[in-house]
């Protein structure tokens, strides 16, 4: 929670505090206005160590973007000692006009600068309109990893 005058609950700014805020904001300012994608099975997430069995994602809708995009929140990779995860993931935007879909990541403390995932590291499903296997690079254990219409 973002600290609030008397609010004796709150993380209170700090020197130390301040470099958190500061290292995942990007991240929860990519989260605003998303909507929580409630489907089953919308994505599988597996580390590509096994020394973190607490790897979880979830996924969620960004109907404010242009062309619609869909959101993974990876989260809980174990800190440094996880550097990727792989990602089964359903239900893509859909591609508009033929255009090919877009993949980006954003990691902690890269701020609100997303960077495109390789395409190598991205592999589509028999249904290449609604699935794909990604390889994401973690960071801290956690990234997000956005997909849109090109």
């Amino acid at each position: 929670m973002a600290p609030f005058p008397d609010a004796d609950h709150s993380v209170q700014p700090s020197n130390v505090t301040n470099v958190y805020y500061k290292m995942y904001g990007g991240l929860f300012i990519a989260l605003r206005g998303a909507k929580w994608l409630l489907k089953p099975h919308a994505v599988n997430v597996t580390a590509a160590s096994s020394s973190s069995s607490t790897l979880v994602a979830n996924v969620f809708e960004l109907p404010h973007a242009p062309g619609f995009a869909t959101l993974w929140a990876v989260m809980l990779g174990g800190g440094d000692g996880v550097t990727t995860a792989s990602l089964s993931v359903e239900y893509l935007p859909p591609a508009s006009a033929g255009n090919a879909l877009v993949f980006e990541v954003l990691r902690p403390g890269e701020g609100s600068a997303w960077s495109l995932l390789p395409a190598s590291a991205v592999v589509m499903g028999e249904d290449a309109a609604t699935t794909a296997t990604l390889t994401v690079p973690l960071k801290r254990g956690c990234a997000m990893v956005r997909v849109k219409p090109e």
